[in-house]
C-alpha cells in the first residue's frame, strides 16, 4: 500500500512506492528519474507514461550595474590612460606636420629651411600648417577614445558606458523648479531692462551693469537649492521631470553661476591677450571654425571620459573623495595651463569648470551630465570667438 509506505520509500515527486534498487535515485522513481535528467540535458521524454517532469531550472540573480566608483580598474590605469591622452594630443600634431612637410615636398612647393629657426618657426604658424594640426587633434581624440574603450572593457569583455555611468542621475521637478525660480528672480529684471532699452533710450534709466550681480547671485542661490535635491540613483519620492529638460537647465545655472564668479576674479587676477590660444584664434577665420568644431563635439566627451571617467574612478577607488576630487580638478587644469598661459582669468575660469564638473560626477557618479554641461560651456564660448573674431 502506497499510504503505509514511508517519504523515503515512495518517491518525493508522483509518490510512487520505490524498491531497494531504486533508493540510490535521490527518492525518484525510475520515470521521475528519467524526466528530470531528459530535462536537465535539454531532451522532452518521449515515453507516454512519463511522468510531469518537474523544474529544475536554476534561479538566476539580477544582473547589478557596475558601480562606477568602484571599478575594474585601478589608479595605474587611470593615470596611464591621462598620460595617454596628454602624449596623443602632442604626439599627433607633430605627426601631421611631418607628413604635411612631406607631401608638400612631393608636390614640389616651397618649404623653409629646418636649419633656420626663424623660418621654420615663421612656417610653422602659417595659417594651413595651423588649421592642420588642428585638425589633427580631432584624430587625437578618436585614437584617446579607443584606448579607454579597450582599458574600460578589457577589449570588449565588460560594458563601457555603465561602467563609467552614463546616466542622468537623480532629479526631480522640485529641483528644477527651485533653478527656474533663481533665474526668473536674477534674469527678470535683467530682461525687462534691456527690453526696457531697446524700446526707448529714456526707459533704461538703470545701468545693465548693475544688474548682472543680481542675475549672478540669484542664479547661484537657485542652483545651490537645486543641488540638495541632486542624488545619484532615481528618485521615486517625487514626479520625475525629463532628464534633457532639467540638465539643460541645471547647465546654464551652473554656466552663469561660473561666469559670475570669473567676473568677480578678473578684478583682481590679470588677464594677458598675448598667449598661444589667442594667437591661434586670430590665424584664420578656418582655424576659429575648427577650434569651435573641436571644442564643442570632441573635446567634451574625450575629456571627460578620460578625467572625470576613468580617471576619477581609478584614484577613487584607493584615495578619499576630496582628495580625488581636488586631483582630478588640478590634473585637467593643469594641462590646459600653457594654452593660456599670462591670461589667468580664464587659467581660473577653466579651473572652477573643473571642479564643478568634478563635484558634479562625485555626486551623480555619472560622467553624463558632465559631458552636457562641457559641452553648452565649450559651444558658448565658441559662439562668442566666432561672433567677436569674425574677419
Amino acid at each position: 500500500m502506497v499510504d503505509q509506505l514511508t517519504s523515503a520509500e515512495a518517491c518525493r515527486v508522483c509518490g510512487a512506492p520505490l524498491n531497494k534498487d531504486q533508493l540510490h535515485l535521490d527518492e525518484l522513481c525510475n520515470d521521475c528519474a528519467a524526466a528530470s535528467s531528459s530535462q536537465i540535458a535539454g531532451e522532452v521524454p518521449t515515453s507516454a507514461g512519463a511522468a510531469t517532469p518537474f523544474d529544475l531550472t536554476p534561479i538566476t540573480q539580477p544582473e547589478v550595474p557596475p558601480d562606477p566608483d568602484h571599478p575594474r580598474w585601478g589608479p595605474l590605469s587611470g593615470v596611464s590612460v591621462w598620460l595617454a591622452s596628454v602624449t596623443t594630443i602632442i604626439v599627433i600634431p607633430i605627426v601631421a606636420v611631418i607628413a604635411w612637410y612631406l607631401i608638400q615636398s612631393a608636390r614640389g612647393a616651397p618649404l623653409p629651411n629646418l636649419a633656420a629657426k626663424e623660418e621654420l618657426i615663421e612656417w610653422l604658424k602659417s595659417p594651413n600648417l595651423l588649421l592642420v594640426q588642428v585638425l589633427s587633434t580631432i584624430v587625437a581624440h578618436a585614437i584617446t577614445l579607443a584606448i579607454c574603450w579597450a582599458v574600460v572593457t578589457k577589449l570588449g569583455r565588460r560594458q563601457f558606458w555603465a561602467s563609467l555611468g552614463w546616466n542622468w542621475a537623480g532629479h526631480s521637478k522640485a529641483g528644477l523648479n527651485l533653478m527656474l525660480l533663481g533665474m526668473a528672480i536674477g534674469f527678470g529684471p535683467l530682461l525687462i531692462a534691456i527690453l526696457a532699452r531697446l524700446i526707448s533710450p529714456h526707459l533704461g534709466v538703470i545701468p545693465l551693469e548693475r544688474l548682472y550681480p543680481i542675475a549672478f547671485l540669484a542664479t547661484a542661490i537657485g542652483l545651490a537649492m537645486a543641488w540638495r535635491k541632486l542624488q545619484p540613483a532615481s528618485i521615486t519620492s517625487e514626479e520625475q521631470v525629463s532628464p534633457l529638460w532639467y540638465w539643460v537647465v541645471f547647465s546654464g545655472c551652473v554656466i552663469v553661476t561660473l561666469l559670475g564668479v570669473t567676473q568677480v576674479l578678473s578684478r583682481f587676477l590679470p588677464q594677458s591677450e598675448e598667449n598661444s590660444f589667442t594667437e591661434l584664434l586670430k590665424s584664420s577665420r578656418q582655424v576659429r571654425i575648427a577650434i569651435a568644431v573641436l571644442a564643442t563635439f570632441t573635446a567634451p566627451l574625450v575629456e571627460e571620459t578620460v578625467y572625470r571617467g576613468i580617471l576619477f574612478s581609478g584614484l577613487r577607488k584607493n584615495l578619499g573623495l576630496i582628495a580625488t576630487v581636488l586631483l582630478v580638478t588640478v590634473m585637467f587644469a593643469g594641462v590646459h595651463v600653457l594654452q593660456y598661459l599670462g591670461a589667468w582669468v580664464s587659467v581660473a575660469g577653466l579651473t572652477l569648470l573643473s571642479l564643478a564638473l568634478t563635484v558634479i560626477r562625485a555626486r551623480t557618479k555619472s560622467i553624463l551630465p558632465c559631458v552636457l554641461i562641457h559641452t553648452l560651456n565649450n559651444a558658448f564660448f565658441s559662439v562668442i570667438i566666432l561672433l567677436n573674431k569674425a574677419s
